[in-house]
């Protein structure tokens, strides 16, 4: 099953991909611009889960949503990134926590082995 939503992140602004910041964030790959108050086709993910964890693949630059709290922990909204491709590692495979009160649904990264937990987005679905 898959779907398609945007992310929130810093500030409660949804996460966009550039295609010409290729290049430009974390690991030489896609940053992820928290600018925007309401989502537009910059900001679309296909959300689907291929084994126990999920993936964000965006809808408009070929890529997978990625987090890393090892690095720029002090700047969170520069741990985000868009990873070219499709090669799926452990900081590209968020987990979802449902609310059981609200529509909310929270995304985390976590890397157990390093003892590392985060950053944190929320999904909202299209």
């Amino acid at each position: 099953m898959t779907e398609v939503g945007a992310i929130k992140g810093p500030g409660n602004k949804y996460g966009r991909v550039d295609a010409a910041d290729a290049g430009k964030g974390p690991f030489n790959w896609y940053p992820i611009h928290f600018d925007r108050d309401a989502p537009d086709d910059d900001c679309w993910f296909e959300l689907s889960k291929p084994d126990s964890r999920h993936q964000l693949k965006h809808t408009k630059v070929d890529g997978i949503l990625g987090a890393d709290a090892t690095e720029n922990s002090a700047d969170i909204p520069h741990q985000f990134y868009l990873k070219p491709g499709s090669d799926r590692g452990i900081l590209e495979s968020p987990t979802l926590e449902y609310s059981p009160t609200s529509d909310l649904v929270r995304g985390v990264f976590e890397w157990p082995e390093k003892g590392v937990s985060g950053p944190a987005f929320t999904w909202v679905k299209k």
